[in-house]
């Protein structure tokens, strides 16, 4: 063994890293960072600067009022009814302006926080209710609080931001304290900037990758025992629940329910796959249900069809229609293949820095420093594999690699069918976040392998760079923000 050869102390220094590798270590430092960091992101960041948050809010405050699903649209567009004092908040000058180039007016904060609630509900545009409001509880219960605690709209959203914060954490520090292996992954996506400045938003995506942790963390739970007839048990279900609620939030991710056929030769195969079958259901017939009701096209200026345009290129369209680029992947199957890979080769440069650090919708990214250090800690953290992992086999891998494939190329093909211009060659709209609610389902097929692998680095001293960025970014992160927005918070 590697470390038989080295001097006593040696094995006392890496028997003390050691504890960082320990999944309820973990766990506490990560809520001990993710408070201070967390915080720092919900009260120092303007409203709507967060990737689509002002369509989030909305959606929140439908759900707020009782609104699974959109009510009848006056415009005939998809969207909800939210009270008056939040549609003017959604509209006032605090926001978007500001995402790019900092520097908040405090005149800005003032005029919004003087904004009250109305007597009346106004209907307000937004594309997210396409997405099944599970977990957009959290914001709706901060807006209620917050309204039934007497704080203006302004306030009560910053209150929504924070409820989503506690979820967030909650999820994330369960997954971390109950992975049988793999935590060192989960902790390090769960402590990513990119990752808490969404959990700490009112955006729906921070609570996805909390979840698809939380997710992970209970599958490896489910291995099979001398005494378990089957794997399964409360975790499996707890999983297969997780992954049928992500399903319904975003059907690209469908595909992830395939995890819950693992580990192959445990016994109960077919039971577990019918039920699977069972759970897909649900996510399908919300698909129906959307299609059903309309679906608005992303509108764009007038342009002509792109190259893989199967028609007469001289015409003109004005938007991301579904049934256009349908034609196209009809009339050229294979780009079904290669549009994802070439789209992400031809992106990939800005992509991996927007999936490390990205604190707003693609335009502010941290300071280039963080990068490599962040990489780092990525990469050792998944080198971090414990014993626990090794009833994961080759087919089971195999399984992972496959469904994690088909779920990168679900994203792709969705965002070129409701987002990317007619006959366009690259996918258009692809963010980083989307990427990482796979990354923490590459525990469990990498884990499999490397438990093999003799002699391996001490778990602990691979997690060492994540803890360390962890608790830098629990001041550099918050710092950043303030002297970026220039905003003294709520």
């Amino acid at each position: 063994m590697l470390l038989a050869r080295m001097p006593a102390a040696c094995h006392h220094i890496f028997n003390l890293l050691n504890i960082f590798a320990r999944p309820r270590w973990l766990a506490i430092i990560f809520l001990l960072c993710a408070v201070p960091t967390g915080l720092g992101c919900a009260l120092l960041t303007p409203l709507g600067v967060p990737p689509d948050e002002l369509a989030h809010i909305a959606r929140a405050e439908g759900l707020r009022l009782g609104q699974i699903t959109n009510p009848p649209s006056p415009i005939n567009v998809p969207g909800v009814l939210v009270n008056s004092g939040i549609f003017d908040i959604i509209l006032a000058m605090e926001l978007e302006p500001y995402a790019a180039r900092g520097n908040v007016p405090p005149a800005i904060l003032v005029q919004t926080g003087a904004v009250r609630w109305g007597s009346q509900n106004w209907f307000c545009t937004t594309q997210m209710t396409m997405y099944f409001p599970v977990f957009y509880l959290p914001a709706a219960l901060g807006l209620a609080g917050g309204k039934l605690a007497g704080l203006s709209p302004l306030f009560a959203i910053y209150l929504a931001r924070v409820c989503m914060l506690l979820s967030f954490m909650a999820m994330g520090g369960a997954a971390l304290c109950l992975a049988r292996f793999g935590a060192p992954l989960l902790f390090v996506i769960l402590t990513l900037p990119t990752s808490i400045t969404l959990g700490a938003s009112c955006s729906q995506d921070g609570q996805l990758i909390a979840a698809c942790a939380l997710a992970v963390a209970l599958l490896t739970r489910t291995a099979p025992t001398r005494t378990a007839r089957v794997a399964g048990g409360a975790a499996w279900w707890g999983a297969l629940a997780l992954l049928t609620a992500i399903a319904l939030a975003k059907f690209s991710y469908v595909a992830l329910l395939l995890f819950c056929l693992a580990p192959l030769h445990a016994p109960g195969l077919a039971r577990r796959a019918g039920l699977v079958l069972l759970a897909a259901v649900a996510p399908l017939l919300w698909l129906l249900h959307i299609h059903a009701m309309g679906f608005a096209p992303w509108p764009f200026a007038a342009y002509h069809p792109g190259p893989l345009w199967p028609g007469d290129r001289s015409i003109w369209l004005h938007d991301a229609r579904p049934s256009n680029n349908l034609q196209v992947l009809l009339a050229h199957p294979a780009e079904i293949i290669r549009l994802p890979f070439r789209s992400l080769a031809a992106q990939w440069g800005g992509m991996w820095r927007k999936i490390l650090a990205c604190v707003s919708v693609d335009v502010v990214l941290m300071r280039p420093w963080e990068y490599p250090w962040l990489a780092l800690s990525l990469i050792a953290a998944a080198l971090a594999a414990p014993p626990g992992a090794r009833h994961w086999r080759a087919w089971d891998a195999l399984l992972a690699w496959l469904i994690l494939l088909s779920s990168f190329m679900a994203i792709e093909l969705s965002l070129y069918l409701t987002f990317s211009r007619a006959g366009a060659n690259l996918v258009s709209g692809v963010q980083g976040r989307y990427f990482l609610l796979l990354l923490p389902f590459c525990a469990l097929p990498l884990s499999g392998v490397l438990a093999r692998v003799k002699p391996c680095p001490p778990p602990g001293l691979l997690c060492l760079p994540a803890v360390m960025m962890a608790v830098l970014n629990s001041y550099v992160l918050p710092s950043f923000l303030y002297h970026f927005f220039r905003m003294a918070g709520p």
